[in-house]
């Protein structure tokens, strides 16, 4: 779940989509509206595929909860609502529709801008195999993410330069497990990403613990993995910002307003 956001184009206004079915109106969003409410259903039906883009959307993206929270709290750290206003007031906390007019979309990219540049380059742990394979986990220094539910517990990583195990969901308190090598081993069941048990053991200490499914790259998995640390740029510590740059981009471009919910 997380929020789905997009621009519409310009084909019903250019003469380029197929005539509406129904009478219609713009309304004060650059949304088509039927005229007469029972005739949304026909009115949805037509706009899938009225014109060359999929729903009237020249730009579509989607974000997970999880990605709009960490991007909001990156926000936050970096001089909150007094540097990135019209960001922080439109970046959805909650179900429901956001939009922002073209001039609001032009300050949003004014703000992603000085973002980028207040953060410059930062370190990035991410988990790798023994063997040097991307398991795909990530996390800005100093800041945990979680990636993967190990019910009722979380697994991911610190932003300190290893993996936990955390408690329930709050990532602020001590966890249960921390390692920044790791070794793991499957000991029963079917780990096939449905059932199993594996245990994960610290190659510094020897202190371990057992999870349900585990560490995967690619449905296998590796007998160990490690966090290892680079020096990356904003828009690779935060790939959010070159999402909403597209989005804000295309609303400026095309004068219709961009719409988060």
């Amino acid at each position: 779940m997380g929020i789905d956001a997009s621009v519409r184009c310009t084909c019903y206004e250019d003469g380029k989509a197929e005539p509406p079915p129904v009478p219609v109106r713009v309304d004060e969003h650059d949304e088509i509206r039927a005229v007469e409410p029972a005739d949304s259903g026909a009115l949805l039906d037509w706009r899938r595929s009225a014109c060359e883009h999929p729903w009237m959307r020249a730009v579509e993206l989607s974000l997970g909860w999880a990605w709009v929270r960490s991007f909001r709290d990156a926000l936050e750290d970096a001089g909150g609502a007094g540097r990135y206003p019209t960001l922080l007031a439109n970046l959805p906390e909650w179900n429901g529709a956001f939009y922002l007019s073209p001039a609001e979309s032009a300050a949003a990219l004014d703000e992603l801008r000085r973002f980028t540049e207040s953060v410059g380059t930062v370190d990035e742990d991410r988990l790798v195999t023994g063997d040097g394979a991307e398991v795909g986990w990530t996390a800005v220094r100093g800041r945990p993410e979680w990636w993967q539910t190990a019910a009722p517990n979380l697994l991911g990583l610190t932003g300190r330069g290893s993996l936990a195990l955390w408690p329930g969901a709050d990532l602020g308190v001590r966890p249960l497990f921390e390692a920044a090598r790791v070794e793991q081993r499957v000991l029963d069941g079917d780990v096939d990403g449905t059932a199993g048990t594996v245990e994960l053991t610290d190659v510094d200490t020897g202190m371990t613990c057992q999870i349900r499914y585990g560490i995967t790259v690619d449905g296998d998995h590796p007998d160990r993995v490690e966090v290892s640390t680079r020096r990356i740029g904003a828009h690779d510590a935060y790939p959010q910002v070159g999402m909403f740059e597209d989005l804000f981009t295309a609303s400026v471009r095309i004068g219709h307003h961009a719409e988060l919910g």
